[in-house]
């Protein structure tokens, strides 16, 4: 309800109560106008699976209604879908009629669509038989890519073609790598060939050859594998000596090769001499002979303490004992003086020049 305070007739929003906050709570032209621009709507995206879909969709008074029908195999246009149920432990080949067969360890009734796998095979159930759908034998299971790889170690052998068979199995021959023989010729009959440089150009080598001449009383054979030297002269010395001639000196000498015989001949007579060694004195070398108590060592002659001992019989001492000697008498040696002067028929005693 709505009452006017003003009773001028004058009416304006501000004289009728609760007019202007009507106005407010109504939706303005722009509030309308941003309405409608969200009713727009796009393709959305597929979301999820389901077997329904939308079969019409009806709007009254801005209410959208829309049906709803599930999918099947008949309106599809088939007879039925293909389910996969397993591995077969029942054998299975293409066209038999078996039905059921174990799944597992479980005896399965099969029914138009149902798909097993037995060996290495995949067979589908038509309704009256079994139809094979596939071979995993038959195809070929990828395999990674293999670049070119790198050289390693060494070989004379090297791989000569790579073929592959529908099968995809690879194939590769080789073969070995031939090298050039090297010749240095053929050798004459009584000489052989040597190596006498080599000289190596890029992937030519060239080899030089001298040749092993043989001199007198040598031969040389060359053969493929060595080369072989020999002497022709086997003299291995004088099988006999002749002395001939007169005198008792060889003069001269000769040597006969084909009968190996040494010949010498004396020529000259020279005299014997012979030489007496003389007894050493004061005055002449000559010989001496050792007598006893004397010691001879390396050709050096020696007098030692033991030499001394043996001679005198006894040892002499080597340090003064103070002996005291009294004065001789007729019957008792001892010290006697001299120096007496002569005195009628008494006469000194004297002394030579060694005592």
């Amino acid at each position: 309800m709505i009452t006017v305070n003003d009773d001028s007739h004058n009416h304006v929003i501000s004289n009728v109560d609760g007019l202007q906050a009507a106005l407010n709570a109504k939706a303005t032209p722009a509030d309308i106008t941003s309405a409608i621009a969200a009713l727009d709507a796009s393709d959305p995206a597929a979301n999820g699976t389901a077997t329904q879909f939308i079969t019409s969709i009806s709007q009254k008074d801005g209410v959208i209604t829309a049906t709803k029908a599930n999918i099947t195999a008949a309106a599809l246009g088939l007879s039925g879908a293909m389910k996969f149920l397993g591995t077969s432990a029942t054998a299975i080949t293409d066209g038999a009629t078996t039905n059921p067969i174990t799944i597992g360890t479980t005896s399965t009734t099969v029914t138009a669509g149902n798909v097993v796998l037995y060996g290495a095979k995949e067979f589908v159930w038509t309704g009256s038989k079994w139809e094979e759908l596939g071979n995993e034998g038959s195809y070929k299971v990828q395999q990674s890519a293999v670049s070119s790889p790198s050289a390693s170690g060494n070989a004379t052998a090297f791989i000569d073609s790579i073929s592959q068979n529908a099968q995809g199995v690879i194939t590769a021959t080789k073969k070995n790598v031939t090298f050039p023989t090297l010749s240095g010729g053929s050798a004459a009959g009584n000489d052989a060939t040597i190596v006498g440089g080599v000289t190596v150009s890029g992937h030519a080598v060239t080899v030089g050859k001298k040749t092993l001449t043989a001199g007198s009383n040598v031969t040389i054979t060359g053969g493929t594998d060595n080369i072989t030297i020999a002497t022709t002269d086997t003299d291995t010395g004088a099988t006999s000596v002749e002395v001939t001639g007169s005198g008792n000196a060889i003069t001269a000498a000769s040597y006969d090769a084909a009968t190996r015989k040494l010949t010498l001949t004396k020529g000259a007579t020279y005299n014997n001499y012979t030489y007496s060694l003389p007894n050493a004195t004061s005055s002449t070398l000559g010989g001496v002979k050792i007598g006893s108590n004397i010691t001879v060592s390396s050709g050096t002659i020696s007098l030692t303490k033991a030499n001394v001992v043996a001679a005198l019989g006894y040892t002499p001492p080597t340090t003064d004992t103070n002996t005291t000697y009294s004065q001789a008498t007729s019957s008792t040696l001892g010290l006697v003086k001299i120096g007496y002067t002569e005195s009628g028929k008494n006469y000194p005693v004297e002394l030579n020049s060694s005592g």
